[in-house]
């Protein structure tokens, strides 16, 4: 009788130990998590950067251009599912007022687009891998305080050319790899703008 109790003690005894080891093991992966998310969200605050879901938003490591770039896309996925700006974004970017902006792996929609042509001081605009097409050269034409653009794998097409003409106050246009623009717009392109420089299409 005497083991048998001594026994069940022992089991009781152990259990409780096992629960209470698990129980404390649970609170602090809680705490430690917890941490790392507080941890992060400081660093984000810190660096002044918001947070956008598939995106990449701030200042490049020189300080002087805004940059919004797709992240954790994969083969198979696309940049609309994955990497897609939002009016939020556009807004963000509007408060920062830049003078150089950088689009890289993003898609975008041409209603949030339009809100650039609010960007006074705006000089330079890249987008790379994106999906720019005529409707965002068109709204890009609004843009008067442009004066370097640089569109390469984009939807551009011949209808565009006529958009660019109209861009006198470009210092350089850059077309490569656009998949719907044809060879001959590079020499009508330097003919109709004689004052920019417009990099060959490669």
């Amino acid at each position: 009788m005497k083991q048998k109790l001594i026994l069940t003690s022992v089991l009781c005894f152990g259990i409780v130990v096992i629960a209470w080891t698990v129980l404390w093991n649970f609170n602090s992966g809680q705490r430690v998590g917890g941490n790392l998310q507080s941890d992060s969200h400081s660093k984000q605050q810190k660096s002044g950067n918001p947070i956008f879901p598939g995106l990449r938003a701030g200042l490049d490591k020189t300080g002087e251009i805004l940059r919004i770039t797709g992240k954790e896309t994969r083969q198979g996925q696309s940049i609309i599912q994955t990497s897609r700006t939002s009016k939020e974004v556009f807004e963000w970017i509007l408060k920062q007022n830049p003078r150089k902006l950088h689009f890289e792996i993003v898609y975008m929609n041409d209603t949030d687009t339009a809100l650039l042509e609010q960007l006074t001081e705006l000089e330079e605009i890249t987008l790379v891998n994106t999906n720019a097409g005529d409707q965002t050269v068109a709204q890009l034409l609004k843009i008067k305080s442009l004066k370097r653009l640089s569109i390469q794998n984009g939807n551009i097409t011949d209808q565009s050319v006529f958009l660019f003409s109209q861009m006198t106050g470009l210092d350089s246009l850059s077309l490569k790899k656009n998949r719907f623009l044809p060879w001959n717009s590079y020499r009508i392109l330097r003919d109709l703008l004689p004052d920019t420089k417009v990099e060959k299409f490669i």
